[in-house]
């Protein structure tokens, strides 16, 4: 495809590529309306500009993971001939990450807290506990002249 002939649409791309968001990569652009970055991004012309300017990354990320499988998958058959299990046994792990196909178990802890809430005693309650022998022994003992007051 090649560069676009307009420049701020180049400029527009090279930038959204590079990770700005549409409309940071406008206004580095310099196109003044910056509500136009949808419109823009949804062009089929804008879109396969962006995709090639972003192809290269992608296929050295793709030969940076093939490249590390490989090279643990060489260090493991190492390991494996000179009966180094657990050597092997950690390349065949390292191999797995890299693939994507291992994942490290995680544990999360979850902790409660219990709060217990108690009722205030009503004259119900202090009627149940107190039997009305009771009552009448407390009376007496605080007398007649605490009664009057």
């Amino acid at each position: 495809m090649g560069i676009l002939r307009n420049q701020r649409h180049e400029r527009f791309c090279q930038e959204f590529a590079q990770g700005k968001t549409a409309t940071e990569a406008m206004e580095l652009a310099g196109i003044k309306d910056a509500r136009n970055s949808t419109r823009l991004t949804k062009s089929d012309e804008i879109r396969r500009r962006i995709d090639e300017l972003q192809a290269p990354a992608v296929e050295k990320a793709e030969i940076t993971i093939a490249s590390l499988i490989e090279e643990a998958d060489r260090l493991l058959q190492g390991a494996e001939g000179k009966e180094q299990y657990s050597a092997a046994i950690a390349g065949l792990k390292l191999k797995s990450i890299y693939a994507g196909l291992y994942v490290e178990k995680q544990e999360a802890k979850v902790e409660t807290t219990e709060h217990v809430i108690e009722r205030q005693p009503n004259a119900a309650d202090w009627q149940t506990k107190h039997s009305a022998e009771e009552d009448s022994r407390l009376a007496a003992a605080v007398g007649p002249s605490a009664r009057s007051h």
